[in-house]
């Protein structure tokens, strides 16, 4: 049984995509299921320094008012929000 997945539409540099289909040829896959693959772990990447840098935060005392942007309050969110979202592994 494989999970529900959902759909997105982007658009992608000539050369990027042509690099895609050698990737996919190469792994078996459709352009789209490769596509899909490639960007799962780069999320996953991004969202793991995402998570480490929130927990750096907190573990400094960072989290919070950290002071002025154009006008307003910056606030972070704490780490715990971070966890109700998922560490769901690609």
């Amino acid at each position: 049984m494989s999970l529900e997945k959902k759909s997105i539409h982007i658009r992608i540099d000539q050369d990027m995509h042509s690099r895609l289909v050698v990737l996919a040829e190469l792994e078996g896959n459709e352009i789209a299921a490769q596509g899909s693959v490639l960007l799962e772990k780069m999320i996953m990447g991004e969202w793991h320094t995402v998570t480490v840098a929130a927990e750096k935060m907190n573990r400094l005392g960072l989290t919070g008012n950290l002071g002025q942007g154009n006008g307003s309050v910056v606030k972070l969110r704490e780490v715990e929000d971070f966890s109700v979202i998922g560490n769901k592994k690609a």
